[in-house]
């Protein structure tokens, strides 16, 4: 009888270590001229633009401009997009550009 509870809590925590994961996909191309959906931009002493929106670059070549060369800008982009995150995977990926 002693050593019966040990098959019975290998059974228990193999499967509660057993969770349902998921991998969250969040994208933003900011190549267009509109915003993806889902996507808000906003800031304070600069609004974040679309470069190919501007006439900057073509629509498919463009990327997001979160500030210009003025000081004390503050800026964000935000996905508004709901989704589960009970036992989500995020991970964000940004390709920035250098100036």
């Amino acid at each position: 009888m002693r050593n019966t509870w040990i098959p019975l809590c290998a059974v228990l925590l193999s499967t509660s270590l057993v969770g349902v994961a998921q991998i969250v996909t969040l994208n933003g191309t900011f190549t267009g001229s509109t915003l993806d959906s889902g996507w808000t931009v906003g800031g304070s002493g600069y609004t974040p633009v679309l470069t190919a929106a501007t006439g900057g670059d073509p629509v498919g070549s463009g990327w997001l401009q979160l500030t210009s060369s003025a000081t004390n800008e503050a800026t964000y982009a935000l996905d508004t997009t709901s989704f589960a995150s009970a036992n989500a995977t995020i991970s964000a990926t940004f390709n920035a550009l250098g100036l």
